[in-house]
């Protein structure tokens, strides 16, 4: 027998994030000023987003940039599986069975750093790895 399962999942919204100068006693990541819409660009792993966009807010100042302003990367995964029973007897049997999960190897993107002062803001990772696992089920 065969079995697959296929996800699709949409990106996470995401917020750029800063140092919180705002002296308001809040031990939370402020928000980014915001200048520009961040989109007009080409998405790709190294720049998901326009990074020029975004700026540290001054002291004692709220950022402007909304809350969940991004969207991150996509994601898409596929796991089969695949399994053969045998049966001996009226009580005993064996069940064989192979599960793949990315069968196809394919890698994705990760959200993007998002913290202001960080040196990887605005790079994408790459996630993804085939795994392949067998297992037996002996029932008596």
């Amino acid at each position: 027998m065969v079995s697959g399962v296929v996800q699709v999942l949409s990106g996470l919204p995401l917020t750029v994030t800063a140092s919180d100068l705002s002296n308001t006693g809040a031990f939370r990541p402020a928000r980014a000023n915001r200048s520009c819409n961040a989109y007009n660009i080409q998405r790709t792993q190294q720049q998901w987003f326009n990074k020029t966009c975004y700026s540290q807010p001054l002291v004692y100042q709220f950022g402007s940039e909304p809350r969940n302003d991004l969207i991150g990367p996509k994601f898409t995964q596929t796991s089969m599986s695949l399994f053969k029973s045998f049966v001996f007897e009226e009580k005993r049997s064996l069940i064989l069975r192979l599960d793949a999960f990315d069968p196809f190897n394919e890698s994705w993107l990760t959200n993007p750093t998002v913290t202001l002062s960080s040196p990887s803001f605005g790079v994408a990772g790459i996630g993804g790895a085939r795994i392949l696992q067998v297992s037996m089920k002996v029932a008596f």
